[in-house]
């Protein structure tokens, strides 16, 4: 994590006109850190009697959205993997009436959105996207797998779609999901076998959900709370 918060800190320096220390653009980002992993609001900061008042931090974080930093360090990740896990998640909302919402499939009650992520054997988080709590996983595949070059992408049974299994095919990809019961086809000894490790995105998830601020979406705007699915994604 700590080497992550210096890549990011030189990154945002590279792209800066005006000279700014490298102790302090850390010092801001660990901050930031802390509001994501915490979820404490920005207006709190001040009880922790930091060096700058909070609204210096929340700015910086919003400078950081604006010149699409974080979005950047995300790209120069190698997307490089023979076989890729994806996966959505729910998000709850605190606030009502806010911008891409919608009501979830499993929580009608509540709105919120939709987080979908793409791994790597490895953990690796490739790449993700953020849409509308009753927007369907099979719209977001493509920005999911958005620069991804793997071979084989395992999925559950949302992905089950013959029209997209046989456009990434065109494209030298294989779509893996397990069929239904009603199904006259059936998953091969290979397929079971990489079916088995869904659980590895199922745990990425699960560690993305840890940081406060994305388990629960308090952002307003919609690019703010994507950009913190950005950074806890970078993070871990």
């Amino acid at each position: 994590m700590i080497k992550m918060i210096n890549k990011i800190a030189s990154y945002y320096l590279n792209n800066l006109k005006r000279k700014v220390s490298l102790e302090t653009v850390i010092e801001k980002l660990e901050i930031i850190v802390f509001v994501l992993k915490s979820g404490v609001a920005w207006k709190d900061l001040e009880l922790l009697n930091l060096k700058y008042c909070e609204s210096n931090y929340m700015k910086f974080y919003y400078k950081l959205v604006k010149l699409n930093i974080i979005d950047e360090m995300l790209k120069k990740i190698n997307k490089n993997s023979n076989v890729c896990f994806i996966d959505t998640t729910n998000i709850r909302n605190k606030h009502e009436k806010k911008e891409s919402i919608g009501f979830c499939p499993q929580d009608k009650k509540h709105k919120g959105n939709k987080v979908s992520l793409t791994v790597s054997e490895n953990r690796k988080v490739l790449n993700c996207c953020v849409d509308k709590g009753s927007c369907h996983d099979t719209k977001m595949f493509y920005r999911t797998i958005e620069n991804v070059k793997c071979k084989k992408i395992i999925g559950d049974k949302g992905y089950t779609s013959k029209e997209i299994k046989e456009t990434v095919k065109e494209k030298g990809i294989e779509l893996i999901y397990p069929y239904k019961r009603n199904s006259k086809l059936e998953n091969n000894k290979e397929e079971n076998e990489l079916l088995k490790k869904r659980h590895i995105v199922e745990n990425v998830i699960c560690n993305v959900k840890k940081f406060k601020r994305i388990d629960t979406r308090y952002e307003r705007n919609i690019d703010y709370f994507i950009n913190f699915v950005k950074l806890a994604c970078l993070l871990i």
